[in-house]
């Protein structure tokens, strides 16, 4: 969220009594904008520093007021432990979350053909579009551990992807050599700190074959250990087996409709009837129907 300003600043709905330590934020649950009251007083350690999130510099508070609200709203911040990445985006934007796994029939066939470029197209077609991603490694695992895959991945960690890029360069070691296209991904881990360290990682002796690209992706200010790296895409759907995609499109060129409703065995259009397999009684859930006038794009959720 901190990458797109707009919608951070959403979430802060009043700040006016700020010189007394109170503020207003809100949050999308449960289909619904819900306003949450807090004050500015956070749990400390043992060594009188915030014990949870917090920013590089100390004289940011939006983290800890933000993180504060969101544990008041859940009734702890014990209940912030773990979950999923497009639960958090949805609550944070109001957008359309969806969880992509690579295990999936439909996306593992797009990994298995030319090295995954279909999938690498439409998460970055998804970002250009407005779209909020993240990234972890689902071991499936009940410990709640976060094991280092060996090369600075966490295992069960959940990763910002902040940048997708494509880009056609000659490697600076061989100038009649064919164009190489590089597919790389700017990662975040949120904790600040620990990061990649395989090709493209901070300081890789890679990124002087592509001198270039270096200067535009990198900058004068070079590597710093911030929790923020670059992989390629290849290495990328080797240390991650899922993608979380929010959607927050553009209501200029975008229609969007929310439907409110709950299952009551009571009433006849609203049964409880299963998931998709149980054919006989699917059909009785809730149902919306609509006209497509037009050729178009649509998305459900």
């Amino acid at each position: 969220i901190s990458t797109k300003e707009s919608l951070l600043r959403r979430l802060f709905v009043s700040s006016k009594h700020a010189d007394i330590g109170l503020y207003t934020l809100k949050f999308y649950k449960h289909g619904k904008w819900k306003y949450v009251h807090v004050d500015d007083r956070i749990p400390l350690n043992t060594q009188k520093k915030p014990k949870y999130a917090h920013c590089k510099s100390p004289s940011e508070t939006w983290v800890m007021l933000l993180e504060k609200a969101y544990a008041k709203l859940h009734g702890s911040y014990e209940n912030l432990q773990s979950g999923w990445i497009d639960y958090g985006l949805r609550d944070l934007t109001g957008g359309a979350p969806m969880k992509m796994k690579f295990k999936d029939r439909r996306y593992a066939n797009m990994l298995l053909r030319n090295d995954g470029i279909e999938m690498f197209e439409l998460l970055r077609s998804s970002q250009v579009s407005g779209a909020l991603l993240g990234c972890s490694f689902n071991t499936n695992e009940s410990d709640d551990v976060e094991r280092d895959s060996g090369l600075g991945i966490l295992r069960g960690h959940a990763y910002g992807i902040l940048q997708i890029v494509e880009r056609s360069v000659k490697s600076e070691e061989d100038e009649d050599e064919e164009t190489t296209t590089l597919r790389l991904l700017q990662l975040r881990n949120p904790w600040g700190m620990k990061e990649w360290k395989g090709d493209f990682s901070d300081g890789d002796s890679i990124w002087d074959d592509y001198p270039e690209v270096k200067t535009e992706l990198v900058g004068k200010d070079g590597f710093s250990n911030d929790g923020v790296f670059w992989m390629s895409w290849i290495d990328f759907i080797c240390e991650f087996n899922q993608v979380f995609v929010c959607e927050s499109r553009d209501h200029k060129t975008w229609h969007g409709t929310r439907f409110e409703g709950k299952w009551d065995k009571k009433v006849p259009q609203s049964y409880p009837g299963g998931c998709p397999r149980y054919k006989a009684t699917f059909p009785s859930n809730p149902q919306h129907a609509f006209e497509i006038d037009e050729l178009t794009s649509i998305e459900i959720v």
